[in-house]
């Protein structure tokens, strides 16, 4: 787990700027643990410091987290024994064991025990399909010196980033937006469409947009190839994408596969050389983590750390020393002061460098700066779970639209009735209402959606670019008809939902030097969980997650497969936001006066004079003060 980037120019240039401190110390709190560099001259030589009279056609930074071969031999920028492959390097090959085994038995040799070296023999071996070959999270660049070719490439999920940017004849690339304008000394430009879409949806990081308008990720599952004579015209191409297939195994024969595939997937997931935590929030996902690391490892430590809101009704600490006392785990709470909010949180804003959801993204940011004063430098998480496996209750309403759509009206009016006992029904028909809107009438349903919650925040310029985008994204997701189920969930996991929070925990978690990961994403799980028929995912009695739960029985404790009453990962939202409502006045008014456009003027004068009224909702509050102070701690150009 690292920070990189790094420069490909088609015509050798010399660099005036130290780019390489520049992007490196800019990365600092991804890699605590070592900085590299390495530049790459027209004569096919290379060296790792620049020389400021030589041109360049390319060079690699690294900043190190040390996980795996704690050494120097595990310093990157790395090259293989030959000279051949360079490579800087984000992340962990949970299976690079193996495949060392694999390559050592053809005559590979290696000089050290990191997963790095594992992948440059890889590639050696099968070119660009070494990806296909890796479990893991990664975001790399690999340049082959014979050949005069490079690979970016990122891992199936989009675990690890990878940020791209045109420059000049070539392309600058890095783990984080900051190192990446450090690289070419340009002030960030907002994506107009991008904050649009934040400002009333809250979604973002849908496919390779960021809220840069310059700036694409490399999608999920996705590689670059090319020449290092024309790096800028390489073109992008998925190597591996999340599909959908019906089994014709037996239920049974399922709910094994799907136990097996998560408890090795668990087993690869503490390969580490330091120690290891885990987040337990006393729900099926974590408990999951913890109940299986105890099953495969009886004798071996366990931490646990659960966040504990100063609202009690939210608090889960319940259930989770249910399962700290079934597993014997070295449990640790982390409760957070409200009073500490407001000073809390422009710390995480600007270390996330792009806006984030709701103020729970907070409380993610300080467990991981607890975790990492205990001295635990990996943490294992549930992320993934809820999309892959039906976790949040909105999926019931289109559980129980394909029930309807099927004849299947037992299960519809039995999904319907525990909606109506749990006293979710309005909260169920308005996501129905949204299902049948965006697929007939998406135009409509933006025009609810937006209303009257919008209609005078956003500058009139502003709504109608909201509009217009929101009705091109729903367009755009009926085109693709995830109408069903699951292909609801292949959407929610690949491109809409999961990227975003995955972006988030990747940022708090780095901002405290500490590697995250997440068992639920891997390959071998997704073909599991969407071999899954949509009774599998959702019962009849509206309970997700049916087979997983049935799968854990055993190992995780019958108190917590039977829950219903999962709350997420919760945070005292209305208290929060009410904390920072005067900031908003003030940050819109700074935004307006920078050429800021998005928000309108009266409003904001009217703001000034009066206080933000109450019906304002909470999670609108913070979108904005999310979004509008970002703006200032990255010193975002936001003219039209």
């Amino acid at each position: 787990m690292c920070g990189i980037a790094g420069v490909l120019v088609s015509r050798p240039r010399r660099f005036e700027r130290d780019i390489g401190r520049l992007a490196t110390e800019s990365m600092a709190h991804r890699g605590p643990d070592g900085k590299g560099e390495r530049w790459f001259r027209p004569d096919g030589t290379w060296h790792d410091t620049k020389h400021g009279d030589d041109r360049y056609w390319g060079a690699l930074f690294h900043r190190r987290l040390a996980i795996i071969d704690l050494s120097p031999r595990g310093l990157q920028p790395m090259a293989s024994s030959c000279g051949r492959y360079h490579i800087t390097f984000n992340g962990e090959i949970y299976n690079y064991r193996e495949l060392r085994d694999l390559l050592a038995a053809t005559g590979t040799t290696f000089a050290s025990e990191s997963d790095t070296e594992v992948i440059l023999a890889a590639y050696a071996r099968w070119g660009d399909d070494c990806v296909k070959q890796l479990v893991g999270m990664f975001a790399f660049c690999l340049i082959d010196l014979a050949q005069r070719r490079f690979l970016l490439a990122r891992d199936q999920f989009g675990i690890k980033p990878m940020l791209l940017r045109r420059w000049c004849d070539g392309l600058v690339f890095a783990s984080e937006p900051s190192a990446l304008y450090q690289m070419i000394d340009a002030k960030p430009r907002i994506s107009a469409d991008a904050a649009a879409r934040f400002l009333v949806s809250a979604e973002s990081d849908i496919g390779a947009e960021t809220f840069f308008e310059d700036v694409r990720q490399l999608r999920p599952g996705s590689l670059i190839s090319g020449s290092l004579d024309a790096p800028a015209v390489a073109v992008e191409r998925r190597y591996w994408q999340l599909s959908l297939h019906d089994s014709a195994e037996s239920t049974k024969d399922r709910v094994t596969a799907l136990r097996d595939a998560f408890m090795r997937s668990v087993e690869l997931h503490v390969r580490a050389d330091v120690p290891i935590g885990l987040m337990l929030s006393g729900g099926i996902d974590s408990s999951a983590i913890a109940c299986t690391l105890r099953h495969l490892f009886p004798q071996s430590d366990i931490h646990t750390f659960t966040y504990i809101p100063s609202s009690k009704s939210l608090s889960e600490e319940h259930y989770a020393n249910i399962v700290g006392k079934h597993i014997g785990a070295l449990t640790h709470t982390i409760e957070i002061d409200d009073e500490q909010f407001p000073m809390q949180v422009e710390t995480a804003v600007g270390q996330q460098g792009e806006p984030f959801g709701g103020p729970s993204s907070i409380s993610q940011w300080s467990v991981h700066h607890r975790v990492a004063a205990q001295g635990i430098k990996v943490l294992l998480s549930g992320q993934g779970a809820d999309e892959m496996l039906c976790g949040y209750q909105a999926y019931r309403s289109a559980a129980a639209r394909d029930a309807l759509r099927s004849g299947q009206l037992r299960r519809f009016f039995s999904i319907c009735r525990t909606t109506i006992r749990q006293a979710e029904f309005p909260e169920f028909w308005q996501l129905a209402a949204r299902d049948i809107l965006t697929d007939r009438a998406p135009g409509l349903y933006v025009d609810m959606l937006m209303g009257a919650r919008f209609r005078g925040i956003l500058s009139p310029e502003a709504f109608a670019r909201s509009r217009e985008v929101l009705c091109r994204d729903f367009a755009d997701a009926n085109r693709s008809k995830p109408v069903a189920l699951r292909e609801l969930l292949v959407r929610e996991t690949g491109l809409t939902h999961l990227p975003s929070l995955l972006r988030i925990e990747d940022r708090n978690s780095m901002s405290a030097s500490i590697e995250s990961r997440t068992p639920f994403l891997t390959t071998a799980m997704a073909d599991a969980a969407f071999a899954l028929a949509p009774r599998e995912l959702i019962d009849d009695r509206a309970i997700g997650k049916a087979h997983f739960r049935e799968a854990m029985r055993g190992i995780v404790p019958d108190a917590i497969l039977d829950r219903v009453d999962k709350q997420g990962f919760r945070s005292p939202e209305a208290s929060w936001s009410s904390r920072i409502r005067s900031r908003v006045v003030s940050e819109a008014k700074a935004y307006l006066e920078r050429g800021g456009w998005l928000i309108d003027r009266q409003t904001v004068d009217r703001w000034d004079r009066a206080g933000i009224p109450s019906t304002i909702h909470g999670r609108i509050v913070w979108r904005l003060y999310n979004f509008l102070a970002w703006t200032r701690l990255r010193e975002i150009d936001v003219t039209a």
